[in-house]
């Protein structure tokens, strides 16, 4: 059922020969589906067919996270007692398993011969303690980085990996654990993207962007050398522009932008990268308010020549990463960042999913990440002027500046993942034309036609049913990747209890008393035969038959008449 397309089409088959082969033919899926739902379409085929006998079959491992009380309407088929219901339990409850259970990126570009690292954590949800389980990172076929951990029974560790790309163009990486029981969860695979150069497109005046631009074109860590940078006049922007730079820099608040906001969330939306900053001359934050939920408020500007200066910073984001050395816990209070003098600011009304990366004096937002769709948007609230802040003066500026760069664009480097079975969405590169072919891990293609979406052109499928990366083709070139793995919650192979069972059972319209466990094969058939037809008296009625036999043959030896001639007086 979990691959079926419609798993309402299912039909019933009176053909034995068909039906046993088919089962001999089951094999897991990767593609991961409620055990509610199989069990409603198997009611949906019982409801349908007019036979006398009907039964269902329920073979699970009864996994905790497969289960859980329904919110639909209980099931009236099955709450026929005409209709019998057995549950199967299957597989070993004392397998050791170690899975992936996160996976995570922190914000930095991916480049030839610059390290990128994957932050992994490793679990055991099982009973049995685990002993030097090994988690490697590999690119291509080459191992690039192994751990050991041991861990104990319901317990997690957080593992980093390294690796350094040595060619540009799309990579495949996988995260694999060996020395567990269960190979089902052991990988977990990466799309990369290596670029030869990021394009940025920089929208403003020349007053708003003189410090941006020096900024990016000072080498910081060799990233300054494969940038490529663009700059428009805010009066001067057209559509030809906004396609192709890996991340746009706008200095919002110039009226002419007003109508390009909507536009620029869907570049978002889609994975582009995007830093908003006031213009020089912005009184408010305008459309990009609207579109971007950052509010309407007006320019703050602190009085009689005061400013205001940072009063946190979240020094664990992306955005700081690598800007200091690791401290000792005697150096730790002083790993802060130093903070400008900022004379006036547009303040922002952030969502609760974005994150508050530094915070000022008077408890307002200075730099805000926030997820857009498939990308990333980071909030600078001060103008990169003089007028505004002595920050593009300061030393912080520059490496600032660069990091958020990376950590806007960083994301795309590593390509979507996805659930097995889930919808992929990806944009198509500028000038494409023509059906998309995607290349599955087993080496089948599917052809898809783009399709319009918020104002631009992507492609989507959810033909993922593989674990793996696919990569994806147009006008016979490759142009994207995208990995599928299997469902977190499947790598959570906790049993559920009895209880817990037989509360799900009845959530679906199967009550405790009509639920039958088969346990152990020698009892099966008895049991099943026990359920069609009653418990067997027959060999009690016959002893029964055969003691009363008996009986009547001793009383009636004991009461037999006399026969014998008597004599006469």
């Amino acid at each position: 059922l979990s691959d079926a397309v419609d798993p309402s089409s299912v039909t019933p088959t009176r053909i034995l020969p068909l039906s046993i082969d088919a089962a001999a033919n089951l094999r897991a899926s990767a593609v991961r589906q409620s055990l509610e739902m199989g069990i409603r379409t198997a009611a949906a085929v019982l409801a349908s067919t007019l036979n006398a006998n009907k039964e269902l079959y329920v073979l699970s491992d009864f996994q905790k996270t497969l289960l859980g009380r329904s919110d639909q309407v209980p099931l009236a088929t099955l709450n026929d007692p005409a209709v019998r219901v057995f549950a199967v339990p299957l597989g070993d409850r004392t397998a050791a398993n170690v899975s992936i259970e996160r996976m995570r990126f922190p914000g930095s570009l991916v480049n030839i011969g610059r390290p990128f690292s994957v932050e992994v954590s490793l679990a055991n949800r099982g009973s049995i303690p685990v002993t030097a389980a090994t988690v490697s990172l590999f690119l291509g076929a080459e191992r690039m980085d192994q751990r050991a951990r041991d861990l104990s029974p319901e317990t997690s560790q957080d593992v980093t990996l390294s690796a350094v790309p040595r060619q540009a163009g799309f990579l495949t990486a996988r995260i694999e654990v060996e020395g567990d029981d269960l190979e089902f969860d052991n990988v977990r695979h990466v799309a990369l993207r290596i670029r030869k150069e990021l394009k940025l497109l920089l929208i403003g005046t020349d007053e708003d962007l003189r410090y941006v631009r020096l900024a990016l074109q000072t080498r910081v860590d060799s990233v300054a050398a494969f940038l490529r940078l663009e700059s428009v006049a805010p009066d001067r922007l057209t559509e030809s522009r906004l396609s192709g730079p890996d991340a746009v820099i706008v200095a919002a608040g110039h009226p002419a932008l007003d109508r390009w906001a909507a536009r620029f969330q869907t570049l978002a939306e889609q994975g582009t990268g995007l830093i908003l900053m006031p213009a020089s001359t912005a009184v408010s934050w305008g459309a990009f308010g609207t579109a971007f939920g950052l509010g309407s408020a007006p320019i703050v500007v602190a009085p009689g020549g005061s400013f205001v200066t940072f009063r946190s910073e979240d020094t664990d984001h992306p955005v700081f990463e690598g800007m200091f050395s690791p401290p000792s816990s005697s150096q730790r209070e002083r790993q802060r960042v130093p903070s400008p003098d900022i004379l006036q600011y547009l303040p922002v009304s952030p969502a609760s999913t974005s994150v508050a990366v530094v915070t000022l004096s008077d408890g307002r937002p200075f730099l805000v990440e926030m997820p857009v769709g498939a990308g990333r948007v980071l909030v600078l609230t001060t103008a990169c002027t003089p007028a505004w802040s002595n920050l593009p003066v300061q030393g912080l500026f520059v490496p600032l500046l660069h990091r958020c760069v990376a950590v806007v664009t960083g994301a795309q480097d590593i390509r979507p993942i996805v659930t097995a079975g889930s919808e992929v969405v990806l944009p198509v590169p500028s000038g494409m034309q023509g059906a998309a072919r995607i290349t599955r891990p087993d080496r089948q293609v599917v052809a898809v036609a783009p399709t319009s979406h918020q104002g631009g052109t992507v492609v989507r499928t959810n033909a993922t049913r593989v674990p793996g990366v696919y990569s994806v083709s147009m006008e016979g070139q490759e142009v994207d990747r995208f990995a599928v793995t299997v469902d977190d919650r499947e790598t959570d192979t906790r049993p559920a209890s009895e209880k817990e069972r037989a509360s799900f059972f009845a959530s679906v319209g199967v009550p405790a008393e009509r639920l039958r466990t088969l346990e152990t094969e020698p009892s099966m058939e008895r049991l099943v035969q026990e359920a069609r037809l009653g418990t067997e008296l027959w060999r009690i009625l016959l002893l029964a038959a055969l003691v009363v036999a008996t009986a009547e043959i001793l009383i009636a030896s004991r009461l037999k008449p006399d026969t014998s001639p008597r004599g006469t007086v």
